[in-house]
């Protein structure tokens, strides 16, 4: 199957507004620290997952590198997607909407060490995917789609990866984020942003990983 395509746009949204995407929430404590070498984007084979929530659900470490013309920054640390109540839900046009007995929500939570210029800051992001029968098409399974959200609520973009792959697009005023997110095993996934702007050009490549293989709804 070919790679699912979702796009949002967000007009009028400030770099602040869209929530620290890509630049996270860092306390002003700073200390000295290496800065890391650029990670390549490895050519592999992919999973399909059927489950994408089960899939998802539970702890993995992260390793992250930001290249901005040149100018590199790392993140590591760990990531915990955790059931959560169903507070709300959306419509088709990502409006929140109360919640039915059919959504269901993994709260992410990402908390590690962002290096940069040589210096090394605490940071936090937190997402939440929405599982249901908002965040799907007829055709799909509850738990094989998931829209995902900013932590205020606000859409993102949706993620289906029932073909190993997928590509979304994000517009923020007028810098443009695409992604392409991989499952390369059951214990394994990645993500590949590229921002492209009047005045930015990044790539951002995270990896993601069990120390142990984890059962998932992929067969």
């Amino acid at each position: 199957a070919g790679s699912a395509v979702r796009r949002s746009r967000l007009a009028g949204a400030s770099e602040e507004a869209f929530g620290g995407m890509l630049g996270f929430r860092m306390s002003l404590a700073s200390r000295s620290a290496p800065a890391a070498g650029a990670a390549a984007c490895k050519a592999a084979s992919t999973l399909p997952v059927h489950n994408l929530k089960d899939y998802l659900r539970g702890s993995w470490s992260i390793k992250r590198v930001l290249d901005e013309n040149g100018r590199v920054s790392s993140f590591e640390g760990s990531a915990d997607f955790r059931e959560a109540p169903s507070a709300y839900g959306l419509n088709g046009s990502g409006s929140k909407v109360p919640a039915t007995d059919d959504t269901s929500v993994l709260h992410y939570e990402e908390r590690g060490q962002l290096t940069l210029d040589g210096k090394a800051f605490p940071a936090t992001r937190r997402y939440d995917y929405i599982f249901g029968n908002e965040s799907r098409d007829d055709s799909n399974s509850a738990e094989q789609v998931a829209r995902v959200l900013f932590d205020d609520g606000r859409y993102f973009h949706d993620l289906d990866l029932t073909s190993g792959e997928c590509q979304v697009e994000h517009l923020c005023v007028k810098d443009l984020y695409t992604a392409t997110f991989r499952t390369r095993s059951e214990s394994s996934w990645e993500v590949e942003w590229r921002v492209r702007g009047p005045n930015k050009n990044q790539r951002i490549f995270t990896e993601y990983s069990r120390p142990q293989p984890h059962t998932a709804g992929s067969t």
